[in-house]
């Protein structure tokens, strides 16, 4: 299964943070308003247990980044295929919550620009990584653009063969076209087959 949420940095920031550094309240009612959310999802997962959390997003980039520079004193090199531990997360997040922006903004590892949301997206890792039981982080560089650009590659030589299924198959032909076109790439040969979506 998959589920996207209204949970982004950005938005958390702008409804939950209003001082600088932000009040213990703020960041308590922030992350019990994560918890609240994620719960439906991680319950669902407890069953699996699953055993490898994959982050795509800045955020998790920057935090693994500012972890690992606070770690060694280095800049960390590879991002690709790093990971994060949760105490490291925890330890930077302590850092970041005691900080203004600006003083965020001088942190290594930290891009300024995102100063400001960094907070917020530091304790919805936490929640993230303490809801699905996860200790360790493993982070990527690929993200959506990549999935989608993989998932077109796909459907195009599933088009140009006969016995493979419909693109529209699974509801994800129509939106993957869609997503390509925007980006001006090439529609996949016979993607119109048997697909009012598609046209």
């Amino acid at each position: 299964w998959q589920t996207s949420l209204k949970l982004g940095a950005v938005r958390m920031t702008e409804h939950f943070i209003e001082s600088d550094p932000p009040e213990p309240m703020e960041i308590c009612a922030l992350r019990a308003y994560a918890d609240r959310r994620l719960r439906p999802f991680t319950a669902r997962s407890a069953g699996a247990r699953p055993s490898l959390m994959i982050a795509t997003s800045g955020t998790f980039r920057s935090l693994a980044s500012m972890a690992y520079a606070r770690r060694t004193g280095e800049a960390l090199r590879q991002l690709h295929g790093c990971t994060l531990g949760r105490r490291d997360l925890a330890l930077v997040r302590a850092v970041l919550c005691g900080q203004t922006a600006e003083q965020r903004e001088r942190m290594s590892g930290l891009s300024p620009r995102r100063a400001g949301v960094i907070v917020a997206g530091a304790l919805l890792a936490e929640a993230l990584m303490d809801g699905f039981g996860q200790r360790v982080v493993r982070i990527s560089d690929w993200a959506l653009r990549e999935g989608v650009i993989l998932e077109f590659i796909a459907l195009s030589r599933a088009a140009r063969n006969s016995t493979s299924p419909r693109l529209d198959g699974d509801g994800r032909g129509p939106s993957v076209i869609s997503t390509m076109s925007r980006k001006r790439a090439v529609r996949p040969r016979g993607s119109n087959r048997g697909s009012k979506t598609a046209r």
